[in-house]
């Protein structure tokens, strides 16, 4: 989603935010849906109508519309959600005129934040619930994985489309990190729980299923479906097999820092990291995620929640 776009993103986002506001807003308060072909074409008036669905996209990661069947879109309530001191502001409206009714409120990545104040009248939302994350230690993702491959496995064929997850060390810019990886070779693959891998096989030139496998002396390999993108558990199994995936932490100014990364994040985590930061994905894949030095808490917790551990001063 327009990753290296974060300049002119910026103006993209806001013509997107006003074409949502004009459409769903013909009553105050009350939002109606709206067809994507209406937006794609209100937005080819005021910007390259081939970047439309970057509006949307940014959009939605924020929480501030939500996909309907066939089409249709919905605005979602305008609200706060807490950062401690400060408040990420969730609203389907430009920032312009959000600083009529909210005076001093400021754009930070894809979202808008203001000072905390008790006595503003809007709903709220706890971050957790806006990210749609429920709270998960590596060693529960892992628990939850090995327990429901015990259930859901059935007899597999391995074949040599089989490729196997495993934790890669390499060194840029002298600085040890560790990447995902994956090998047709199994015995390079990491494990975790009793015996299992994490699996993946091309079934489209760029699709991939996924699914957990593990040997049974008596029924041979077995398999079980993964429901869901393994990110989380990929993260996971690096930490508990003592390759936790390294992040740092490089100061750009007084008031602004980067966390570095050579990962994907899973998709709260990034939800929280894109909302509250400029994104750049340099050459060699490191994810630099530019945010103010206030932000900074609220990301390392949920990265170190993910099982990641920031680099020492001895390893840069």
């Amino acid at each position: 989603m327009g990753q290296g776009t974060a300049a002119r993103g910026v103006d993209e986002l806001e013509i997107a935010r006003g074409i949502v506001s004009a459409l769903s807003y013909s009553e105050p308060n009350i939002a109606k849906e709206f067809h994507v072909n209406a937006f794609r074409a209100l937005f080819g008036q005021f910007a390259d109508v081939g970047r439309y669905r970057f509006g949307l996209a940014a959009m939605k990661l924020v929480g501030e519309i939500e996909t309907l069947a066939n089409g249709f879109w919905l605005a979602t309530p305008v609200r706060l959600v807490g950062l401690g001191v400060r408040d990420l502001v969730i609203a389907p409206i430009p920032t312009n005129r959000l600083t009529l009714e909210l005076p001093g409120i400021r754009v930070v990545g894809l979202g808008r934040v203001m000072q905390h104040d008790p006595n503003i009248r809007l709903p709220r939302q706890s971050l957790r619930s806006w990210a749609r994350f429920s709270t998960s230690r590596p060693v529960d993702v892992i628990a939850f994985a090995a327990g429901t491959h015990a259930t859901r496995n059935a007899r597999s064929e391995q074949t040599d489309r089989f490729e196997y997850f495993f934790v890669k060390t390499t060194v840029a810019r002298s600085r040890r990190q560790c990447r995902f990886g994956w090998t047709s070779d199994l015995k390079r693959a990491a494990t975790f729980g009793p015996g299992i891998w994490l699996c993946r096989e091309r079934v489209a030139v760029k699709a991939y299923r996924f699914f957990l496998l593990s040997q049974s002396t008596s029924r041979g390999y077995l398999e079980s479906p993964l429901d869901e993108l393994p990110a989380r558990l990929q993260y996971a199994i690096a930490h508990v097999s003592g390759t936790p995936i390294k992040y740092s932490v490089r100061s750009i100014d007084s008031s602004v820092s980067s966390i570095e990364l050579a990962t994907p994040l899973p998709k709260p985590e990034y939800q929280i990291a894109r909302t509250l930061s400029s994104l750049n994905v340099r050459m060699d894949g490191v994810r630099e995620f530019r945010t103010e030095i206030e932000h900074l808490p609220v990301l390392e917790s949920w990265l170190q929640a993910l099982g990641c551990e920031r680099t020492s001063s001895n390893e840069e």
